[in-house]
């Protein structure tokens, strides 16, 4: 068998052991050995079998040996077999030990004796220089290395690494706002400044970013359309610099052009900076375009259009929201815009409205076409702003609530605490000719002052089945150059509307007569006007021609004051009139009071009694004051067919049938 030493080495301690024991029971003993001993060596047992293991003697030898014959037999093996090869072993065992000292040594004394220093110093400047050395630290650092300005980084060609990381103190100069942390990548990833071929400085997009970071001046003098467009494009907040100014070029040929294209969860703070359009081509665009986007804010900025410079566009706008949801529009002013400074619609022909956006505490002003549009919008809100100057092309609308297509809709449309100054034709234009399935609005506390008109309600008959109200309360009308309302083919009863609390002041400043000058007016094409109400109306130092103007009025209720005439002309029903003052009927047939028309107070029929010379009343109702211009002492007054009366200025027929003369 292959030679062990240690089993035999294992076997020798045993056997010894094994000896001393037999040595103290053979010195008490005096008879010969037992052939099998009870006690035998620990690791031994049974002895015969560990000696026929042995293979140096046949295994049918051993089965005929006494315990004796063994053990004079082991002991003869471990004199010439065991001993021997422990000994020479054992000198091979202190050869090995002392080469691996000499190893050892020489080991430990390599690097005093060995001069490789400047192979060293080689390897470390090849590896700086191909950049290894940087990459090998870059994994275990975060140390940046700084830069005074990003121009001073693009400029740096040569000295720069992959996966560098990088932080400028500003983009053209230090503390200038541009100042941004970069990373050196082979390939443009994200917004990536390229600093030669296959090297790019990729910009790290924080939370807030501001314009400068992406190379703008917004010093009024350079041109930062492209920058503005990347910052919109690739930040997530932007913050703009304090009360700078941004020029932009803006070109779009269709209406879904926008040259800042906002992103859903974008907050826009522009801390008092003003966006200026420096120039225009094609005819749609707008500056700030929302686009099927959500949770928008944009705050504290002032969007110039500067509309006189360029040829009008009503398709140019300053904010453009297309079916976009959550947006707030606060706090800034926008003004001189093509179009609207404001529009809110679906995007192209999705049918998908603009839901839930808030506008307030903003100055709207000096639109071409409407200071704020709403074409397809659900839950909006309106409020605290000055809404002021429309002029241009129609509607010339403060506000004009518009849908276009028999799909759309403007429900829950709320607007109050605002102020409109001047807009040429309409403060408010609420026009549902279109067939919009819902129109329900609400307008409270707000004035309104200038202007041809302040509130005006277009219906243009088409829209029998659009449901929902118009509500105004609590508003005030100052200076209105013509009509303080204005009523179009208003016919649908399923869209009633309710003017209460309304207190006009300074009305018809420009002194319009008929139609044009009247606080009400109602104009109708075909149909009869209908389901209006007018709730406690006051008017005060108005020079109206008319305190309600119209023919064909059905279901029209009237409480207010009444310093001028009705002109109320054939085939009006149910008008229930109740004046604080007596009031004048005129022109046409006249209303008498009836079971269907209420009124409350004396009216006037008046009579051009010019060349008649007997005028006669048949079939005068209760409570009617007839007034006679023009008259001479040769005219007679016949009333009912009964009385005839002297020449007089009025004659008042009572329900005793006695001629009362005033």
């Amino acid at each position: 068998r292959k030679f062990r030493p240690r089993n035999y080495i294992r076997m020798w301690k045993a056997f010894y052991g094994y000896l001393l024991e037999r040595r103290k029971i053979m010195s008490n003993q005096t008879s010969n050995l037992p052939n099998n001993p009870s006690t035998e060596p620990q690791g031994l047992r049974p002895f015969k079998h560990f000696c026929m293991t042995l293979g140096e003697i046949p295994s049918s030898y051993l089965a005929s040996m006494t315990y004796y014959e063994m053990l004079l037999w082991f002991c003869d093996y471990l004199q010439n077999k065991v001993i021997p090869t422990v000994n020479n072993n054992a000198h091979a065992v202190e050869e090995l030990q002392n080469l691996f000292i000499q190893l050892k040594t020489y080991v430990d004394n390599y690097f005093k004796n060995l001069d490789v220093q400047e192979e060293i110093n080689n390897k470390l400047d090849e590896m700086s220089k191909n950049g290894a050395l940087q990459n090998i630290l870059l994994n275990y650092t975060s140390i940046e290395k700084i830069y005074k300005t990003t121009v001073d980084l693009i400029n740096d060609k040569d000295n720069l690494v992959l996966n560098q990381k990088i932080k400028t103190l500003g983009y053209y100069n230090i503390n200038d706002g541009g100042g941004a942390h970069y990373i050196i990548k082979e390939t443009p990833e994200n917004y990536s400044i390229k600093i030669k071929d296959n090297m790019y400085a990729q910009l790290i997009i924080e939370k807030n970013m501001c314009p400068e970071q992406f190379g703008a001046y917004g010093d009024g003098i350079n041109d930062d359309t492209e920058f503005l467009k990347n910052t919109f494009y690739y930040a997530k907040n932007i913050n703009f610099l304090q009360n700078k100014t941004y020029l932009l070029n803006i070109n779009g040929q269709d209406e879904t052009n926008g040259t800042l294209i906002g992103k859903t969860g974008q907050t826009i703070d522009f801390n008092g900076s003003t966006l200026k359009t420096t120039s225009l081509s094609g005819q749609y665009n707008s500056l700030i375009l929302l686009q099927n986007i959500n949770n928008v804010v944009i705050k504290n900025g002032i969007l110039i259009g500067d509309r006189g410079k360029f040829p009008d566009s009503q398709y140019w706008h300053g904010i453009n929201l297309q079916s976009s949801k959550n947006v707030h529009i606060e706090n800034m002013t926008i003004k001189n815009f093509g179009g609207d400074a404001i529009i809110a619609n679906e995007y192209l022909d999705n049918h998908i409205a603009t839901e839930n956006i808030y506008i307030n505490n903003c100055i709207l002003d000096n639109s071409y076409r409407n200071n704020i549009s709403l074409v397809h919008v659900k839950n909006a809100y309106i409020y605290n702003n000055v809404i002021s100057n429309a002029n241009g092309t129609s509607p010339q609308a403060g506000i004009d609530i518009e849908p276009n297509r028999p799909y759309q809709v403007d429900d829950n449309i709320n607007i109050f605490n605002n102020y409109f100054y001047n807009n040429v034709t309409r403060g408010i234009s609420f026009d549902y000719h279109n067939n919009p399935s819902s129109y329900t609005i609400n307008v409270d506390n707000c004035v309104f002052d200038g202007g041809n008109r302040h509130l005006a309600i277009n219906e243009n008959e088409t829209a029998d089945d659009t449901t929902g109200f118009i509500n105004i309360r609590n508003c005030t009308s100052i200076n209105v150059k013509g009509m303080s309302c204005y009523f179009h083919g208003h016919t649908n009863y399923n869209l009633p509307v309710l003017l209460s609390n309304i207190n006009i002041l300074n009305g018809n400043t420009e002194n319009s007569t008929n139609i044009n000058g009247s606080c009400f007016a109602f104009d109708n094409v075909t149909k009869p006007i209908c389901d209006i109400t007018m709730d406690n109306i006051k008017i005060k130092n108005s020079n109206f021609s008319r305190t309600l103007y119209g023919n064909s009025l059905k279901d029209i209720i009237y409480n207010g004051d009444t310093p001028k005439s009705f002109s109320i002309g054939n085939s009006s029903e149910n008008l229930k009139i109740k004046s604080n003052s007596e009031a004048t009927l005129l022109s046409g047939s006249p209303v008498y009071p009836t079971s269907s028309n209420v009124f409350s107070t004396k009216y006037y029929k008046s009579v051009n009694a010019s060349g008649d010379t007997n005028l006669t009343f048949n079939n005068l109702p209760t409570g009617l004051l007839i007034e006679l211009t023009n008259y001479s002492r040769e005219h007679n007054i016949i009333v009912n067919s009964d009385y005839t009366i002297e020449p007089l200025t009025k004659a008042f027929w009572d329900t005793t049938n006695n001629i009362l003369i005033k």
